[in-house]
């Protein structure tokens, strides 16, 4: 443990030896905690945490940017009310407080600086930002969802690779049923299934719809959720999650081609 990039310098240095300041910066998480809670005690402050999750606050605060760990416990350790990082555990919900430990708990990190708390994969693949009330905002979708009910960890992955066959199709349509009539989710398989038969040109938003159901269907095997089973919640968390894998914004780049959009008609059938 260096002393010096706790933040104490040379004085902290020869005030405090690692193994005191170590104990200190611990029990001042556990203060900050305790404060947050509105000063409920006990065993593990009501959140579930044990000696090891406060070792793991303790170890990943040395790699965090910006106003981060270490600067919280010098502060909070010598009674300055200052610096974001002792801000965001004083401050936040405790339904907040518990994401963020279930966060660290699935190894995911969780960066705070003056601007945000952020969450990433332990593969250092940048989820969103951590909300108040402890959900994500997704990087490019900017969708609000858990990602820890979205049946994996986001990965990196590219639509522009997409190799169109019937065996996906298949899954496709398989997957879709579940959600009923919809004459654009239709027009978007027949565009798949003339792609297929050499009638039309494949396009970027049918690689980009082709891609998003497949994985989103394997979110959806994750997750335990069967065939034909609709559950809005679970394609909230598992469609914005399959919108990160691929780095899409739906604004920006849809996942259905601008000749699927319902007409009048469509609409008035389908309702």
């Amino acid at each position: 443990m260096r002393s010096q990039g706790l933040g104490l310098g040379e004085m902290g240095q020869q005030m405090l030896d690692p193994q005191t300041y170590e104990e200190m910066a611990v029990g001042s998480v556990k203060m900050a905690f305790a404060t947050t809670m509105g000063g409920e005690m006990g065993s593990d402050l009501g959140l579930g945490l044990g000696p090891e999750d406060y070792k793991k606050l303790f170890d990943q605060m040395q790699s965090w940017e910006g106003e981060g760990w270490s600067k919280f416990f010098v502060k909070i350790t010598w009674g300055l009310a200052s610096g974001y990082a002792g801000s965001f555990l004083i401050n936040s919900s405790k339904a907040r407080l518990f994401k963020v430990k279930s966060y660290m708990d699935a190894d995911f990190d969780v960066r705070i600086d003056k601007n945000s708390v952020k969450a990433f994969t332990k593969d250092g693949i940048e989820i969103g930002d951590v909300l108040d009330d402890g959900l994500v905002k997704g990087k490019y979708s900017k969708r609000t969802f858990d990602p820890l009910k979205a049946g994996g960890v986001i990965k990196k992955l590219d639509w522009k690779n997409a190799v169109i066959d019937n065996n996906g199709l298949k899954i496709i349509k398989k997957h879709l049923s579940r959600f009923g009539a919809s004459s654009q989710n239709s027009k978007a398989i027949k565009r798949i299934e003339d792609i297929i038969d050499g009638k039309i040109e494949v396009t970027a938003y049918d690689k980009r719809f082709y891609t998003h159901e497949l994985r989103e269907y394997e979110r959806y095997q994750k997750l335990g959720i069967g065939d034909g089973v609709n559950d809005p919640d679970a394609w909230n968390h598992a469609h914005s999650a399959t919108l990160e894998d691929y780095s899409i914004n739906e604004t920006k780049s849809p996942v259905y081609h601008p000749d699927t959009e319902p007409t009048i008609d469509d609409l008035l059938n389908e309702y």
